[in-house]
């Protein structure tokens, strides 16, 4: 089975799909426009993602409930075979943000009763970052309890740019 699966994106050739963690299936997958599984990974923690360029990025982390709380990371993959695409330094994954563990979150309402009464929002989430969206020459990421935008360098995953917004949630 597959939990808390990010929006699925998709390119001219094919549909992506990620999720923050799996049972026994495949955290990030991609299809043809057929349905037909092209490729997927597992044993790895998924998050959001973007096209950008060559390449597929997915954010990893940010959680207030999941591992490696406090910090979120990007990772780069190749989008036709899957396959990771270090950045310089032969990384896998780059350090994006660090953001506070403690900070005091509103106590979540169970989900089916926030989704019967057509309340959920973004702050129930417990999620620092809401958004990845590739435009121009960048990424930007969306920091929902920080009030920020941040603009990430795709060649380098390296953050370049913050710009001031309240409470950012998804991008496109």
């Amino acid at each position: 089975g597959v939990q808390t699966c990010a929006l699925p994106i998709s390119d001219d050739e094919r549909i992506y799909i990620s999720c923050e963690m799996s049972e026994g299936g495949e955290t990030v997958l991609a299809a043809d426009y057929a349905g037909q599984k092209q490729w997927g990974m597992s044993r790895f923690e998924g998050g959001m993602m973007a096209r950008h360029g060559r390449y597929l990025y997915m954010l990893v982390g940010g959680g207030h409930y999941r591992k490696r709380q406090g910090e979120i990371h990007i990772r780069r993959f190749d989008p036709a075979t899957g396959r990771y695409v270090p950045f310089a330094g032969g990384k896998n994954e780059k350090l994006l943000f660090k953001y506070p563990v403690n900070r005091a979150l509103k106590i979540r309402d169970p989900e089916g009763t926030v989704v019967a009464a057509k309340a959920f929002d973004a702050g129930w989430l417990h999620h620092e970052a809401m958004g990845l969206a590739s435009a121009g020459k960048r990424l930007y990421v969306s920091l929902f309890y920080e009030n920020k935008v941040l603009a990430v360098a795709p060649e380098t995953g390296r953050v370049v740019a913050s710009f001031p917004l309240e409470r950012p949630a998804g991008l496109a």
